[in-house]
């Protein structure tokens, strides 16, 4: 009967403590660390996000590049350093220290690069 009686204080408490959904919020799509847990808006796969940065790495080969962005206050995130895919036409002419400004969307977990430019 006590075993029964503590499963049950112990399910109580973790519906209370951890609500349904609590920890998929925490997961934002790979991006920890960025406001997720704070009630970040999740992108849809339609919405197009537009902000500057520094390019820090370019891997042609694998279609990745790595940049920082300013931080995106619509998506309650900090400055921080995301990988996006990157196809390789649109990272030509650009290199590591370049700042840019760029567009990206969120689609089934990955960061796609829409758009790139650099400036000054």
């Amino acid at each position: 009967m006590k075993i029964s009686t503590c499963s049950t204080l112990v399910l109580a408490l973790s519906l209370t403590v951890f609500p349904a959904g609590m920890a998929a919020a925490a997961d934002h799509g790979g991006h920890g660390g960025h406001g997720a847990a704070s009630g970040a808006v999740k992108p849809q796969s339609s919405q197009t996000i537009t902000t500057k940065g520094v390019v820090e790495s370019i891997d042609a080969a694998n279609g990745k590049a790595t940049l920082t962005h300013e931080p995106i206050p619509s998506m309650n995130w900090p400055k921080m350093t995301m990988r996006f895919v990157a196809k390789p036409p649109l990272m030509d002419g650009l290199k590591p220290g370049d700042k840019v400004r760029f567009d990206f969307r969120n689609e089934g977990g990955e960061s796609i690069l829409l758009d790139i430019e650099k400036i000054q």
